[in-house]
């Protein structure tokens, strides 16, 4: 079957627009920057607690992305720099998660350095000892281009506190919300100090293809499609029928019709004589007719 070209650049740019990338980035990753008091662990860390060290929490490895994460610690009165972090990404979306805790720190975000930012706050008031894939921090509909989420850490009691951050999700193309293993814990607000600033890195990161948005988009676009081809075939058939129209009531005689299709009616082979054939009356006697032969005598 032909099909028009513009009926596939229709069909391309569906297709293109059904396609969505779903990037998980996680926290050793150059992209994340962690300054002041913070901690890498992973599955091979190993800790001995003593009265004057004790060993950062210590969640379970399997739940966590790729058995790593990283732990900032603050102390009471201590400024947000003391812990601060930032991570520089490209997309319309991102999505930064950690692991609750109980009795975790506070964490303020804010997006790119601007004046007086919005501050995105994040206090998990919880009883949990370990929340995982907790949604820390969210911004959709951005711009498509480069853009740094900054991050401090607020002591909000009298002892030392701590915050686990353990991956990101950057959506590139048009928004969309990353699915998690877990729960998913949203918290935001506005007001306080600004966190520190430090300097944002970027680079290739992992990317894990979020297969659910993948196959969506693929199927939303291929009904698209079908949707197109059936419309395009329909107002095919529309113009092939209204190419050759039918007589319809309007014309009352035959020859009305004709003469709208610049042609002649045809004409009958059996012609009829409209006038009688004259009748000899002398061949009537008495009211009947009477045979007349003509009779040769012979000699």
């Amino acid at each position: 079957m032909w099909l028009p070209h513009s009926f596939i650049a229709v069909l391309f740019a569906v297709l293109a627009k059904g396609a969505l990338t779903n990037t998980t980035v996680d926290d050793p990753n150059t992209n994340f920057t962690f300054g002041g008091t913070w901690t890498a662990l992973s599955t091979q860390s190993a800790c001995a607690s003593t009265s004057k060290t004790p060993c950062p929490p210590q969640p379970d490895p399997s739940q966590t992305s790729d058995g790593t994460w990283h732990v900032g610690t603050i102390h009471p009165g201590a400024p947000q720099s003391a812990a601060w972090g930032s991570f520089a990404f490209k997309g319309s979306a991102v999505y930064i998660f950690g692991i609750d805790q109980a009795g975790q720190a506070e964490i303020d975000f804010v997006l790119d350095q601007v004046t007086n930012p919005d501050i995105h706050k994040h206090h998990y008031t919880g009883t949990q000892q370990f929340a995982y894939d907790a949604l820390f921090f969210s911004t959709t509909g951005l711009s498509d281009q480069l853009h740094t989420v900054y991050w401090g850490l607020k002591a909000t009691g009298n002892a030392v506190q701590s915050v686990l951050f353990d991956y990101a999700v950057v959506t590139s193309g048009e928004e969309g919300m990353p699915t998690t293993p877990g729960g998913v814990t949203n918290s935001g607000g506005s007001g306080g100090s600004t966190p520190g600033t430090p300097q944002s890195t970027s680079s290739a990161s992992k990317s894990k293809a979020n297969v659910g948005a993948i196959a969506g988009g693929v199927i939303g676009a291929v009904f698209a499609a079908l949707v197109i081809i059936f419309v395009w075939l329909r107002c095919r058939k529309v113009r092939r029928l209204a190419a050759d129209p039918a007589p319809g009531s309007q014309f009352l005689r035959i020859e009305d019709y004709y003469a709208t299709q610049d042609a002649s009616p045809p004409s009958s082979t059996h012609q009829v004589n409209p006038f009688p054939v004259p009748v000899d009356r002398s061949t009537f006697k008495g009211g009947a007719p009477v045979a007349i032969f003509n009779v040769a005598i012979l000699d």
